[in-house]
């Protein structure tokens, strides 16, 4: 590991630890670390931690006492095997900072101190045009096959796909869009050295060659199951719109479709069977307004098309044209309350 690198997640230890101290919210330090400029390599030397944060808008007392865990936090055994783990699986820390970094995750209502990433695609984060697909995690054959198809059309138009490489929809995307020589994002609920399902393991493979693989959690970190309603939010808004293909009326799939809606991200839905339970989410968002996909040519009005022409003809990816995204990284949007029980175990 590069030594900025190695500094980077010291760093990200080191503000992780901190924040389960003493809780400020997460879109403060994220505001503050790309006002002063904030390296997380910074951060790693705890005689410089303390002051990393002194314009911090925040309570005065809870901010000393921040400063303080900051300073005071020190490596153990476990901080060693989190080292050791990156490693070897060859981890990049992203940090708010970087020009990788989504800029729509700045503006959630807790975003991402940081991202470890594997793979080695991780300019695809700055593509503009990627969309993400997510579904159920028990697919009927239907829904196996429009997945396939659907993706295998727009791989071939060099959209990128995102998923959570889970069980059913997830890894079908995935494993579509890499069948089709495309290009895939995975956002994991584990550290990003972590392969859950177990099973998915070859998809995971795969993608470390030829996609990029992200997540929140320092490595190491199990798949919590509260880790996976949070990882949702960072599915929601990494594409230009979400495409839902089967969901139950209570699933994941809806607690990531809700988030999407709260932040006026274009959700798509496949129709289905209404007297199939898979179906009986993307029936009723379609009845509650969401827009309908028949046919994968539904998705262009929601792309970038002089991008799409662009990539096709070999332009790197810094001279298409970059997502619109607001500037400021506080968010402009309030959230439900089952939103906000769910971000508040971060």
């Amino acid at each position: 590991m590069k030594e900025k690198q190695y500094h980077r997640l010291i760093g990200a230890l080191r503000l992780e630890r901190a924040l389960r101290k003493v809780k400020i919210p997460r879109c403060l330090i994220v505001r503050q670390i790309i006002e002063d400029n904030i390296d997380l390599s910074d951060i790693s030397r705890r005689e410089i931690a303390s002051d990393c944060f002194n314009n911090l808008s925040f309570d005065s007392e809870i901010k000393a006492r921040f400063c303080k865990a900051l300073f005071n936090l020190r490596l153990d055994v476990q901080s060693d095997d989190i080292v050791r783990r990156a490693e070897a699986s060859k981890v990049h820390i992203i940090t708010p900072l970087d020009d990788i970094y989504p800029a729509t995750f700045k503006h959630l209502y807790s975003p991402p101190l940081f991202l470890c990433s594997v793979g080695k695609n991780r300019e695809l984060l700055r593509y503009p045009n990627i969309v993400t697909v997510i579904g159920s995690r028990r697919p009927s054959p239907y829904g196996h096959n429009i997945t396939r198809r659907f993706v295998a059309d727009w791989s071939a138009l060099n959209i990128v796909i995102g998923s959570g490489m889970a069980k059913g929809i997830d890894g079908i995307a995935h494993q579509a869009a890499l069948d089709s020589s495309g290009k895939t994002i995975a956002i994991l609920g584990s550290g990003p050295d972590i392969i859950y399902p177990p099973d998915n393991r070859h998809i995971y493979d795969n993608i470390v060659e030829n996609g990029i693989i992200i997540s929140e959690y320092l490595p190491g970190t199990p798949p919590r199951k509260q880790h996976f309603p949070a990882r949702n939010r960072l599915l929601s808004c990494l594409g230009r719109c979400l495409i839902v293909i089967e969901a139950t009326r209570r699933s994941g799939t809806m607690i990531t479709t809700n988030f999407a809606l709260e932040q006026s991200i274009p959700v798509l839905a496949v129709p289905g069977n209404i007297d199939a339970p898979a179906s009986q989410g993307t029936n009723r968002l379609i009845r509650d307004g969401c827009d309908v996909l028949l046919e994968s040519t539904d998705l262009l009005p929601y792309l970038d098309i002089e991008a799409i022409g662009m990539s096709l003809q070999g332009a790197p990816v810094s001279q298409q044209t970059d997502r619109e995204t607001p500037s400021d990284p506080i968010p402009a949007f309030s959230v439900s309350k089952e939103a906000d029980t769910i971000l508040s175990s971060l």
